[in-house]
């Protein structure tokens, strides 16, 4: 798992922004679970949940902070957290590893775009993000695909939260979206 703290709210142990790459034999719960559901979405309508995702965001629009011709960045409909934000690929391709230099480096400037109207709009949050990946175990499937998941941390969990271990974003995702979008 890749992962990138900035902040200390966002959980940084170092005072610097840093990235960094974790390995192991165990898949996380939250992974587990998506690539369950992926693959339950793909039995169940013999395509990907990421094509039905990004082509929903798309053709609605009102969550969506940037876009090129191989990344869509749009606020999550079910976000846990005030303006998150998922940057999925439009190509499939289950596994980061697998990512071509083109691709790569059509990642980046939908990274700044993001970042930078984080920045302007709530004054250089901390943040984290996360590389979604299918596990190397897995070779190349349909039914799931690599994603970033980007999280600013400008709210914290009540006691409903860490009680129930069920989560409430208090800003609508299209708001969210509008107030980002108000930077270009």
């Amino acid at each position: 798992m890749a992962i990138y703290n900035q902040g200390h709210a966002a959980g940084a142990s170092i005072i610097h922004p840093h990235a960094q790459i974790f390995s192991s034999n165990l898949v996380p719960n939250l992974m587990a679970q998506e690539l369950s559901q992926c693959q339950q979405h793909f039995l169940n309508f013999g395509r990907s949940a990421f094509v039905d995702l990004v082509s929903h965001e798309l053709k609605f629009s009102k969550r969506v902070i940037a876009e090129n011709d191989y990344y869509v960045a749009f606020i999550q409909f079910a976000a846990r957290f005030p303006f998150e934000t998922w940057i999925v690929p439009k190509y499939q391709l289950s596994r980061f590893d697998k990512i071509s230099h083109t691709q790569l480096s059509a990642v980046v400037p939908i990274m700044r775009q993001v970042i930078k109207k984080f920045g302007q709009t709530l004054q250089q949050p901390p943040l984290n993000f996360y590389i979604h990946s299918a596990p190397n175990s897995i070779e190349e499937v349909e039914y799931f695909r690599w994603h970033l998941e980007i999280v600013p941390r400008i709210s914290t969990f009540g006691g409903f939260e860490l009680g129930s271990n069920t989560i409430i974003d208090v800003m609508s995702p299209e708001i969210a979206a509008e107030y980002l979008n108000k930077i270009n």
